[in-house]
């Protein structure tokens, strides 16, 4: 009956290291494929920019209409 190396023995595979630093790692199984993390229940709400700058980029919003409606007109007359 063969018996499993522990940590500290001498490797199996006959390097002469200690089976930790030798063949530990080939014995584990590796998992398949890549693992990515995904929201179960996603927060609702705005996002972070929106939480942090929301006054400032509605005003932006609004300052940038105006500007393009002044420019409109600023055109209309000119042609």
């Amino acid at each position: 009956m063969k018996q499993k190396a522990g940590r500290n023995d001498p490797c199996p595979c006959g390097s002469g290291k200690k089976y930790k630093a030798c063949c530990i790692d080939k014995d584990k199984p590796k998992p398949k494929g890549k693992l990515t993390a995904k929201w179960l229940n996603a927060p609702a709400g705005p996002d972070l920019m929106e939480k942090t700058f929301g006054e400032a980029m509605q005003a932006n919003r609004a300052f940038t209409q105006i500007k393009n409606k002044e420019t409109k007109t600023e055109e209309g007359e000119s042609a």
